[in-house]
């Protein structure tokens, strides 16, 4: 029996169409079922004395506990976590290392499966900044919120200059952020701030100093503040203290407009009074 051609060539294209069918099939379940072992990792829990129970199918850990889960590392001195809900509860010295930020406190509620907790007395890092908060929560895989805290780029216990803030919003390896803020300088608040935001690829502070003393200005404090209002846009706020000659202020921006070119604006006001002018 002889086959015509044109329909050989037709049974060979469906017979590839079935079996990349078929190949794309095994693929699709072989992701699938990686997939879900992925998201059914087990909590693995390292501790002097660690004791699993049956009927809570809870794991209770203590002394030099430590977790390793998805990137997330956790220590402690006490742990108890649900293998089947992943959430954790610590007591006493606990430290949470994640996406290049380690954040310590008193005691820390945690899930590893959705990396969301809540840690009491926080002290973070992510560098170029240090902090504290009362409270911080680490509400996505990639923010921590703090509040009632500070943050500041000095790295000493008590530290020169920071930020007190009523919010923190770190994202780790991207920026940060704080609302209603003051600057103190040491325990001296300095200036009130609505808001900060910084870059963390940015290592220069974005809140700048100078003190001072001139025999025209007299004893003096420059201060000058950076912020992004947009990738392409920077503003600057200035607020200069002079005792002999009074106070000045002022504001700039940078731009960036790619079509149109760059641009550099500064407005800057003085009501300059005599050196010799004394108030009654």
């Amino acid at each position: 029996m002889k086959i015509n051609l044109k329909v050989k060539t037709v049974l060979l294209d469906i017979v590839v169409c079935i079996l990349s069918g078929v190949l794309c099939l095994e693929v699709y379940v072989c992701s699938f079922a990686d997939e879900g072992k992925q998201q059914q990792l087990p909590v693995t829990v390292n501790g002097d004395n660690v004791e699993y129970s049956p009927e809570t199918k809870e794991v209770s850990a203590t002394g030099n506990v430590q977790v390793d889960y998805k990137g997330t590392k956790l220590t402690s001195d006490k742990l108890i976590v649900n293998t089947e809900t992943k959430d954790a509860k610590t007591e006493g010295p606990t430290r949470v290392e994640d996406n290049d930020a380690v954040v310590e406190g008193s005691q820390i509620s945690y899930n590893f499966a959705n990396k969301t907790g809540i840690i009491t007395d926080a002290r973070f890092r992510s560098y170029p900044y240090f902090g504290k908060a009362k409270e911080m929560k680490k509400v996505s895989d990639k923010e921590f919120v703090g509040y009632r805290g500070y943050a500041t780029t000095c790295e000493m216990d008590f530290p020169h200059y920071r930020i007190g803030s009523k919010r923190i919003n770190l994202f780790p390896n991207d920026k940060i952020k704080t609302r209603h803020d003051k600057f103190y300088l040491g325990n001296l608040p300095v200036a009130y701030m609505p808001f900060y935001n910084h870059s963390l690829k940015d290592p220069m502070f974005h809140i700048q100093m100078t003190p001072g003393k001139s025999k025209a200005w007299g004893p003096y404090l420059l201060t000058a503040t950076r912020y992004n209002i947009t990738d392409k846009v920077t503003g600057r706020v200035y607020y200069d203290q002079r005792s002999r000659i009074g106070n000045a202020q002022g504001f700039g921006a940078n731009y960036d407009t790619g079509l149109f070119g760059k641009g550099d604006f500064k407005f800057y006001y003085t009501q300059e009074r005599s050196p010799d002018f004394k108030e009654w």
